[in-house]
């Protein structure tokens, strides 16, 4: 059975009142959906495990006001593996949030 709300996760998962919290809002906004693979892969009794950090989302991890879009037009930084930077189309895929979720 697939993890789609704070209450289904909260049985399986350990978490304090405002973990809780956070992961509703979070569920709230944002389609949540944890297969029984990944959650098979957490440990339940390490809130540091990395899956953990990858699969339940927390609101301030999900709402960072201070990052900045790596396609934004004032991100004037050229990576190393790019010759150049030029105002063409981005050709890459980038993204700042779990592929775990939407």
């Amino acid at each position: 059975m697939w993890i789609t709300t704070a209450a289904q996760l909260v049985e399986k998962l350990p978490m304090t009142a405002e973990e809780l919290a956070a992961v509703q809002a979070v569920a709230d906004r944002y389609p949540m959906c944890i297969t029984p693979y990944y959650l098979g892969l957490i440990d339940p009794n390490d809130p540091d495990d990395p899956i953990r950090k990858m699969a339940v989302r927390l609101i301030r991890a999900a709402s960072s006001p201070t990052r900045a879009s790596p396609a934004s037009s004032t991100n004037t930084c050229k990576p190393p593996w790019c010759s150049q930077r030029t105002d063409a189309p981005c050709t890459a895929v980038t993204a700042s949030e779990s592929a775990l979720w939407g």
